[in-house]
């Protein structure tokens, strides 16, 4: 084996859809999210606002995307609370990005 491929890391990702707000579980080995607004309702990430789309039902709203740098992991919160006006529909979808255990590290 080359010495190019051992330098890689094998990773997997998650993808969940939330509709109330919550503390999402982060995966263990988690270098990287991205959380879009699929929903009706204004979101905060993290107190971070996401707006949903003028046209829900057709175009995804705004999204927020986090990576570590290469080799570090994520071990912050991931805190998801809708602001929900009334008749709103809530909904946003969150994705991880997370290294497999080395022991699965198969290339």
């Amino acid at each position: 084996m080359s010495k190019d491929v051992m330098n890689f890391k094998a990773f997997n990702e998650t993808t969940q859809n939330y509709q109330a707000g919550t503390n999402v579980q982060v995966q263990r080995h988690c270098f990287g999210y991205s959380v879009t607004n699929i929903g009706t309702a204004i979101i905060e990430v993290n107190g971070k606002r996401l707006f949903p789309s003028a046209v829900p039902a057709t175009i995804a709203g705004d999204s927020l995307s986090v990576s570590a740098p290469a080799g570090q992991l994520y071990k912050g919160v991931l805190q998801i609370k809708f602001i929900a006006p009334l008749g709103a529909a809530p909904n946003c979808e969150v994705t991880q990005l997370y290294y497999l255990d080395p022991k699965d590290n198969i290339l």
